[in-house]
């Protein structure tokens, strides 16, 4: 099993909820649903869309939870004080790479879609993001040890 899934399972050992930051592109992901896809049901995806690879499996949102969105996501970033001209070059060379039929073979491969942040917009989605979750952790009585 990959890094990218995790299982629960109940007491006696049967797998009771999965958990993948990617649909199983991957070898070990691939292995382990053939394993389970006869016992298993795809309940929901936790995108704002429903994932093209698996049309017919609904959102979070779809299901009735309008406020459980959530994606596993990677960021590029520079040293404060970087010159607004390299942050732009550098942002400007990410969407080459990003566009590129590579880079679009890539998403796909990997299940993944590009999010279209970047700068100072990466930044408030990164504060949101912070401040959802602690609300989330604030009701459920969770903090920090």
């Amino acid at each position: 099993m990959s890094r990218d899934t995790e299982l629960t399972t109940d007491h006696d050992g049967h797998v009771v909820i999965i958990t993948m930051n990617r649909p199983p592109h991957n070898f070990a992901n691939e292995a382990l649903m053939r394993r389970l896809a006869d016992t298993l049901r795809a309940l929901a995806v936790s995108g704002e869309k429903r994932h093209p690879d698996f049309p017919n499996v609904p959102t979070f949102v779809d299901s009735g939870f309008p406020e459980y969105v959530n994606y596993a996501w990677t960021s590029f970033y520079v040293k404060a004080g970087t010159p607004e001209a390299i942050k732009k070059r550098l942002i400007d060379e990410l969407l080459k790479i990003r566009d590129s039929k590579e880079g679009t073979d890539f998403n796909k491969a990997s299940g993944s879609e590009s999010m279209p942040f970047f700068g100072d917009s990466m930044q408030k989605f990164q504060q949101n993001e912070l401040e959802r979750f602690s609300r989330i952790a604030k009701a459920a009585g969770i903090q920090a040890e």
